[in-house]
């Protein structure tokens, strides 16, 4: 989706990727799963929001703001239009970190 110019599809699917990943440890944590696709307040609940820097939180507030809009069809164009390949690169460049650093929330304690 990068290479072909879709940078909306690619903040989502950024999005996505967070999102799944803290629901893989709210599973690790025996927590309840519940619909919510707000990644803030999924890191609420997995008790980890407060160890977030204030970039980082402010960098999944954004994305949740994709995931909110990016499904209805008459903001797409607009999203579309308001993003463009070198801010999408950084999007991607902080959702690897950020899933890195969630990761290692699911390793056993020794």
């Amino acid at each position: 989706m990068y290479k072909t110019g879709r940078y909306l599809y690619v903040v989502f699917m950024c999005q996505q990727a967070i999102e799944k990943t803290l629901k893989a440890i709210l599973a690790f944590q025996n927590k309840e799963i519940k619909p919510i696709h707000n990644l803030s307040k999924l890191a609420e609940i997995a008790n980890i929001l407060q160890e977030f820097d204030q970039d980082t939180h402010v960098f999944i507030d954004k994305l949740s703001h994709y995931y909110l809009n990016a499904r209805y069809k008459e903001t797409i164009d607009m999203l579309s239009q308001a993003i463009g390949k070198t801010e999408v690169k950084e999007y991607l460049i902080k959702t690897e970190k950020v899933i890195i650093w969630l990761t290692q929330k699911m390793k056993p304690l020794a």
